[in-house]
C-alpha cells in the first residue's frame, strides 16, 4: 500500500491552504498518511534558512503574492497578516514547568 509521510508546520498558511486535499489525493490512490508536525525553527537552524521576519523584503513580497494567488485559486478564506503571528515558545514553557515540578517534588521529599 502506498504511504505518505506528511511533514507540516501547524502555524503555516501553506498547511492551512493544503486543507483536505492531501487526504483526497491519498484516498484516490489508496495511500495511508502519517502526519508529522515539525519545528521549522529547528529546520532553519540546521539548514541555514531564515525565519520570515529575517528574510529579504523581496522574498516576503513574493511569498505574500503567492499566498494571495493560492487563496483565490482555492477559494479559501485566509488572513494574510494576522494580528498575532508569533507562537508561544511552548517547548520552553513546558521545560520550565517540568523543572518547577521536579524542584517542588525534591523540596517535598
Amino acid at each position: 500500500m502506498p504511504h505518505i509521510d506528511y511533514y507540516f508546520v501547524t502555524l503555516s498558511p501553506w498547511t492551512y491552504l493544503a486543507g483536505s486535499r492531501l487526504e483526497e489525493i491519498a484516498e484516490k490512490h489508496g495511500a495511508s498518511v502519517t502526519y508529522k508536525p515539525c519545528d521549522l525553527g529547528r529546520v532553519f537552524k540546521a539548514t541555514g534558512g531564515l525565519p520570515l521576519g529575517e528574510r529579504a523584503q523581496a522574498r516576503r513580497d513574493y511569498r505574500m503574492q503567492e499566498l494571495r494567488h493560492w487563496r483565490a485559486a482555492l477559494g479559501m478564506d485566509l488572513t494574510l497578516e494576522p494580528r498575532i503571528s508569533r507562537p508561544t515558545r511552548r517547548p520552553q514553557a513546558m521545560r520550565s514547568s517540568q523543572r518547577r515540578r521536579r524542584a517542588a517534588a525534591m523540596l517535598a521529599s
